[in-house]
């Protein structure tokens, strides 16, 4: 007779050409205190020997499950993770990233101890260092918070640092049509349903920002693609699932990010320029006395002036976008 295992935590893991990381990151997971999980690796088209080093862990552990389809981008290899979890409580991380051997114990003891539906880290570890990505100092949260401060980037956006109730996750996934900031977009369907999303403010990820990371690969169509979180802001403004001060934030942030590619990687594309323009004069005069830092206001409107004194602008002030 066969009896399902249910897990506690099921760890989503896209894979792709990853073949110096896979074992560091995986091996980490091995390593944790907190037993109660499963990993699901999806193999997104791997061209290097990262799908058979996936395999023998797959068969030397039956906790671990993989699968393999034909490259399509994190998001799909993620929505195929989430078929197949089992566990009452969804986390994910990045193939080349690693955890430290508490992680799961401190976010699982977080969730059951506050009756939270997620938890969210707000500090990562970069070469040995501790970097808080939000300064939110409450322990509890409620998913308008959570909006509010990922609006004015103040709070995780990126999905390895989130604990999610899997009940939470019904109905959605993550948009395949988006390739840059789709993270954003996810987290602003999933966490507008949260009552309480508890905050971890203990290093647990170690984070490793390789050369071919998506933020290392200079401006292209991926990362323009961004740009259709605009008109699913709109939309969500118009039936009533975010405010209008949320949109417009949240289209500031969609086209600084745009912006500062376009010039960090000196790409001149007319295209977009032409819509980040337009986007920056239609939203400027509705966000100036929101809580947001006056450089990136400053960015805004010199590019609602024009694009080449954005440019000018960006190598006398370097902000995080």
């Amino acid at each position: 007779m066969f009896f399902a295992i249910n897990y506690m935590l099921s760890v989503v893991i896209p894979v792709y050409n990853v073949s110096n990381f896979i074992d560091n990151c995986i091996q980490s997971i091995l390593k944790q205190t907190f037993t109660e999980f499963e990993i699901i690796l999806v193999n997104d088209g791997s061209t290097d020997d990262s799908f058979s080093k996936c395999k023998e862990y797959e068969k030397k552990y039956s906790f671990i499950k993989l699968y393999d389809k034909v490259n399509g981008g994190v998001s799909s290899a993620r929505n195929i993770g989430l078929r197949y979890v089992s566990g009452e409580y969804v986390t994910f991380m990045d193939s080349d990233d690693e955890i430290k051997s508490d992680a799961f114990a401190i976010l699982m003891k977080n969730i059951k101890e506050h009756d939270a539906e997620v938890c969210a880290s707000i500090v990562i570890e970069r070469d040995k260092k501790p970097i808080f990505i939000s300064n939110i100092k409450k322990k509890i949260i409620n998913g308008e918070e959570a909006i509010n401060n990922i609006a004015i980037n103040n709070f995780p956006i990126s999905l390895w640092l989130y604990v999610y109730k899997r009940e939470l996750l019904s109905g959605i996934l993550l948009n395949e049509k988006i390739h840059h900031l789709e993270d954003l977009e996810f987290q602003l369907r999933v966490l507008k349903r949260a009552n309480k999303i508890v905050i971890n403010n203990h290093a647990i990820n170690i984070y490793n920002n390789r050369d071919g990371s998506a933020n290392n690969s200079g401006f292209n169509k991926k990362v323009a693609s961004a740009l259709q979180i605009i008109n699913i802001v709109e939309l969500m403004k118009k039936n009533n699932e975010i405010t209008s001060n949320q949109m417009n934030l949240i289209i500031m942030r969609v086209v600084l990010t745009i912006a500062s590619f376009l010039i960090k990687f000196n790409s001149y594309e007319k295209e977009y320029i032409k819509i980040i323009t337009r986007m920056s004069r239609k939203i400027f005069l509705k966000i100036i006395f929101s809580r947001v830092d006056i450089r990136k206001k400053l960015y805004l409107f010199s590019l609602s002036i024009n694009f080449k004194v954005t440019r000018n602008l960006y190598k006398l002030i370097r902000i995080e976008i």
